[in-house]
C-alpha cells in the first residue's frame, strides 16, 4: 500500500471524525452521539464521563478519525479486491 492511500484514508476519517464531533456539538441527537462511542469510552476512561472539557472532545475526534480511517482503508481494499 502507498502513503497516499494511507494518507487519504486517514484524512477522510479525521474529517468524518470532526464532522460528527460538530453535528453532535450543534443538534445534541443520539444518532450523532451513537457514532461518536468509540472516541467518548476512551475520553471517560482517562478523565470521567462528566469531564467534558476541550483535552475530551479532542481526544475523542483523534481515536475517532484513526478508527474511522482504518476502516475507510479497510473498505477501500476490499472495493478494489472485489473489482479485480
Amino acid at each position: 500500500m502507498t502513503r497516499k492511500r494511507f494518507f487519504l484514508a486517514f484524512a477522510s476519517g479525521f474529517g468524518l471524525s470532526a464532522l460528527l464531533a460538530a453535528l453532535e456539538a450543534l443538534r445534541h441527537s443520539d444518532v450523532w452521539m451513537v457514532l461518536l462511542i468509540p472516541g467518548f469510552l476512551v475520553g471517560a476512561s482517562i478523565w470521567g464521563v462528566h469531564s467534558g472539557g476541550n483535552r475530551f472532545e479532542g481526544l475523542m475526534v483523534i481515536v475517532n478519525g484513526v478508527i474511522y480511517g482504518g476502516l475507510f482503508l479497510i473498505a477501500r481494499e476490499l472495493v478494489r479486491l472485489a473489482s479485480k
